[in-house]
């Protein structure tokens, strides 16, 4: 079932962005992995977590895909890149076709 990675990350600095974008797509790739969405310009509308500087949200096979990827031994260098430079909120899930199928029939005026 395909899995979803939403990443809000606020960096430091700089110095380290360029490597990490040329080197870590290789690696989603190679768990899967792809790109949705990116940008760096976001908006907050509600909630208690502060807007990042940037979000990130990607796509795989799994779960289990996902988590392989972040703790494969290829990743770690960059994992701790990351942690050293930025701050991260990473959530993990699995899409759920049912609920997804409930929610449309819902949206349409369909339910009840």
């Amino acid at each position: 079932m395909t899995a979803y990675m939403i990443s809000l990350l606020n960096p430091r600095n700089r110095d380290w962005f360029e490597d990490y974008l040329v080197n870590v797509p290789p690696l989603i790739r190679k768990y899967g992995g792809d790109y949705v969405a990116f940008s760096a310009k976001v908006k907050k509308l509600e909630g208690a977590i502060p807007a990042p500087q940037q979000v990130a949200i990607f796509t795989f096979p799994s779960v289990q895909a996902i988590e392989d990827f972040m703790s494969c031994d290829e990743y770690q260098p960059w994992t701790k890149l990351r942690k050293a430079n930025a701050d991260a909120e990473l959530f993990i899930f699995e899409g759920d076709d049912a609920m997804l199928q409930e929610a449309r029939k819902f949206w349409a005026g369909g339910a009840g």
